[in-house]
């Protein structure tokens, strides 16, 4: 579950590459609906593949409906997050897509 394997190729030169997770989920949403995910215990990092416009938060996403800023801490189409790290401990994701679609996340120690 360790996210990324740091290699010397064939000439030697450092590379990485993310490794496939034995902690990955995918969910098909539905539009405007929330969905939520338990992270798993001992994970660190939640890596996301997605299409269309997805939202990422710690609590429940309401989603912007006018063109008016709004307090959120719900990320659009996320990168990696850190979900434990110290204190920090997220132990639920919430995801949301407007108009629906696939979505994957892998957790990584």
């Amino acid at each position: 579950m360790r996210a990324l394997d740091i290699f010397k190729d064939k000439h030697s030169t450092p590379a990485y590459g993310i490794k496939i997770t034995d902690a990955g989920f995918q969910a098909l949403l539905s539009a405007d609906t929330q969905t939520t995910l338990s992270v798993p215990v001992g994970a660190r990092i939640a890596v996301f593949g997605y299409e269309n416009h997805l939202w990422v938060s710690d609590e429940p996403i309401t989603l912007p409906t006018t063109s008016t800023f709004a307090s959120s801490n719900a990320m659009l189409n996320p990168p990696p997050l850190v979900v434990s790290e110290g204190d920090y401990n997220i132990q639920t994701l919430y995801f949301r897509m407007k108009i629906g679609g696939e979505v994957s996340v892998a957790f990584y120690r």
